[in-house]
């Protein structure tokens, strides 16, 4: 069960995180103590486990929530079709070439039109597609004219950074997810008291944890020119 110093924990984590950032060491020092293994010099939970579960747990709130965002370029490269994902990148948003929007279309609507894979000419491009196979690739409908476009920007969600030592900050260290650092603490622990057969501690830290996810998942889509209207409804 949870002991009263475990939820005055809860309570201090909650304020914390609404005022500083939370770096991986501090997120090691409070699982410990979430799930009652605070004897350092024989802990129950190795470093390696613990630091396998925090980041598992990073990765799943980023995926969830879409909370990170990135941009990158790439050069045309003559004759060259498909270009692969970096390995940062988990959603496209948003791709233009020379600032010019294209698009997406699947691969099945493609397949529509037979001369798409067998037309090696170059020309403009109207849409690209994505594919996942070993590697996810970013195509395009046919060759990119290196005559009339240079420059490949690409939008995405990305994935964050792994936290591998003590000075770490989750999320990238983006700021404005400071107050969600806490969010990690709990999924974290929670998967490590199901891993120990403690069913019922990690359910109030999961039910923690889904909570302040939903939470996080709805503030963070809220932009300084968004004013949520006032009044009752369905």
């Amino acid at each position: 069960m949870i002991k009263k110093s475990g939820l005055s924990l809860i309570l201090l984590l909650l304020l914390a995180t609404y005022i500083h950032a939370l770096n991986y060491g501090e997120i090691q020092g409070i699982i410990h103590r979430l799930v009652n293994d605070t004897d350092r010099t024989n802990p129950h939970f190795s470093d390696v486990t613990i630091s396998t579960f925090v980041n598992l747990a990073q990765q799943e709130i980023a995926i969830y929530t879409f909370c990170l965002e990135g941009t990158t370029s790439y050069t045309i490269i003559d004759g060259q079709q498909e270009y692969n994902f970096y390995d940062d990148m988990f959603v496209i948003q948003r791709i233009t070439m020379n600032d010019v929007v294209l698009p997406e279309i699947s691969i099945a609507k493609l397949d529509k039109d037979t001369t798409w894979q067998t037309n090696k000419s170059s020309q403009t491009p109207s849409y690209y597609y994505v594919r996942h196979t070993t590697y996810s690739i970013i195509g395009f409908n046919c060759i990119p004219s290196t005559a009339s476009y240079s420059q490949l920007t690409i939008q995405f969600i990305k994935l964050p950074d792994d936290l591998n030592t003590d000075g770490n900050i989750p999320f990238n260290g983006l700021k404005r997810l400071y107050p969600y650092h806490s969010i990690i603490c709990y999924f974290a622990s929670a998967l490590l008291l199901y891993q120990d057969n403690r069913p019922i501690d990690g359910d109030r830290y999961y039910k923690m944890y889904i909570d302040r996810l939903q939470e996080m998942s709805k503030s963070i889509r809220i932009t300084p020119n968004y004013y949520p209207s006032i009044g009752i409804g369905k």
